[in-house]
């Protein structure tokens, strides 16, 4: 009896804590299906069986993950805003809480397909409020803008804030910080171009024969195009070859006339967005008159290759992980090589730039094309490829304090 009671008075007050915060760390790092609840459990030094006293599923522990991280988030937020109202400190804070939380906005994105429907309505109700504190803001500083260039430019912010989430942090957090409030406040002070200004002039960049994506003429392509898009929407382990089948009107043997398995569907996917981003930047390196050209021609066809195959964009973040390890180191590369010589034409016309720099302006780039693409709410703006490259644009030419990494 002794002992029990030792035990129970030595137990945590907050192991509930203790368990989500360990939770957090292997949903983000290692997403919901590889992450059990006994792997859970192990890091936090107890069973199963008391894990399961707390939690009852491991569906429930995603879901309270994510709500106590955005709560978390939305206090600071509320806090930041009550202070000041009418400036920039609600977008210090996002990037601090996006800094100090990483896994946060990868957690949201990439796993929100799993949770409970009660959880994910709360979940979208967080999200909603969290961006809200970013249309506040824009609204006092520019009330001249119109609401779909709110939601634009609100989401564009939360997405240069949220970009470190998605790749190795290369400079020290405090120099992080100081480069992407700059570029946040860049982006939200961008005067967008009037409806359709441009829009002819990029539809007539891409001839009809090599326009980038994939070919629905022909039925392997069909089925590339049919994975991908229920990849992105459920997640790979959640999609059946029957329903890949289905989606393009034949049945799921039939598809393996075309491929081996679903991992090799994927791998075809990866693949195939990789080359396409190495055509993209070889493209503009070779048919660009001076370095500025170059870049303006990598930076438009990015966003016109985002709008035109978002599922292709999506896949290489949220899918990856389902590649056997080879081949996913082997992608990763390609992609962290493509970062390089997009940042490297930056830096030939920015030579200002320290190398980690450059990187994290291109990174934010991307992460925003590929969020805006996947966005329901701005998916449908008529220049949302203009709009794009003008926030892409804004962000590599953000002005900043020479920076010296790592002194």
């Amino acid at each position: 009896m002794r002992s029990e009671v030792t035990t129970r008075r030595t137990r945590p007050r907050n192991r509930r804590t203790i368990i989500l915060d360990a939770a957090f760390d292997a949903f983000a790092h290692d997403g919901y299906h590889d992450t059990s609840m006994a792997m859970v459990a192990a890091t936090v030094g107890i069973s199963p069986g008391a894990l399961y006293r707390h939690f009852d599923s491991k569906q429930q522990l995603l879901g309270q993950c994510l709500l106590a991280g955005l709560d978390d988030a939305l206090a600071r937020l509320e806090t930041a805003y009550r202070r000041s109202p009418a400036d920039d400190a609600v977008v210090v804070e996002l990037v601090q809480v996006a800094l100090d939380r990483r896994g946060l906005p990868r957690l949201w994105q990439l796993e929100f397909r799993h949770l409970h429907p009660t959880d994910r309505i709360a979940v979208l109700v967080r999200a909603a409020r969290l961006t809200e504190f970013l249309r506040r803001t824009l609204r006092a500083q520019r009330p001249e803008l119109r609401p779909a260039d709110v939601e634009l430019l609100s989401w564009a912010t939360f997405s240069v804030a949220a970009s470190p989430a998605y790749h190795r942090l290369e400079l020290p957090a405090p120099v992080a910080a100081r480069v992407l409030v700059a570029t946040a406040r860049a982006v939200m002070a961008i005067e967008l171009p009037a409806n359709g200004t441009r829009a002819a002039h990029v539809r007539a960049h891409w001839a009809a024969s090599d326009r980038p994506g994939l070919d629905r003429t022909v039925r392997r392509e069909r089925i590339l195009a049919a994975a991908a898009h229920l990849f992105t929407d459920h997640g790979f382990p959640g999609v059946s070859i029957d329903d890949i089948g289905a989606a393009v009107g034949i049945t799921g043997p039939a598809v393996y006339h075309y491929f081996d398995s679903k991992a090799q569907l994927l791998d075809e996917i990866v693949r195939r967005h990789d080359e396409w981003v190495h055509l993209l930047v070889s493209r503009a390196l070779s048919h660009g008159r001076d370095p500025g050209e170059a870049l303006r021609t990598l930076t438009r066809n990015f966003a016109r290759f985002g709008v035109d195959e978002p599922d292709l964009l999506a896949i290489t973040v949220s899918q990856t992980r389902y590649l056997p390890a080879a081949a996913e180191r082997r992608y990763r590369q390609v992609r962290q090589d493509g970062i390089g010589r997009w940042a490297r034409m930056l830096q030939t016309l920015r030579p200002e730039l320290a190398p980690p720099v450059a990187r994290m302006l291109i990174r934010a780039v991307t992460t925003v094309v590929i969020e805006a693409v996947r966005n329901p709410r701005l998916a449908g703006r008529p220049d949302l490829v203009e709009a794009l490259v003008a926030v892409a644009e804004r962000i590599q030419a953000v002005p900043l304090e020479p920076a010296r990494p790592g002194k």
